[in-house]
């Protein structure tokens, strides 16, 4: 991060406020960290609506937009299929037919609703993984 300010003091008191606001962002959305609070909401596919930060919220309606206007070429819902291929990387092994099939049926950015009244986002379906 490079900075510009009008003094040491000012420079890091911005960057001590950015790191704050990375390891915060990063604590929300997070695919990797178990207890993010995206993989606590993919832990509830299937299991209803589910309330959410306004950030998750935020970046989750910005998703579906992009999904929406590009006929879903872009999808937050591609989780179960980016587990599979980072799986077959590690294996060296192309998956099998099945197991793609499974991973395709539990993708699709129509299925996860959102309601900005109540900031809810629901993922119809157990196993929906979002990436």
């Amino acid at each position: 991060m490079v900075l510009y300010a009008t003094d040491e003091a000012v420079a890091k008191a911005a960057a001590e406020s950015a790191f704050r606001r990375f390891a915060e962002l990063d604590d929300i959305l997070s695919d990797y960290r178990r207890d993010s609070e995206l993989n606590r909401l993919c832990a509830r596919a299937g299991a209803g609506p589910v309330p959410v930060s306004q950030d998750l919220y935020t970046v989750l309606e910005r998703a579906r937009g992009i999904a929406k206007r590009t006929g879903g070429a872009f999808d937050p819902t591609a989780g179960p299929l980016v587990a599979l291929w980072r799986r077959t990387k590690q294996s060296g092994e192309l998956p099998s037919q099945e197991e793609l099939r499974r991973a395709q049926a539990l993708v699709g950015w129509s299925r996860m609703l959102l309601d900005p009244r109540r900031r809810t986002v629901e993922l119809l379906e157990p196993g929906m993984q979002l990436d």
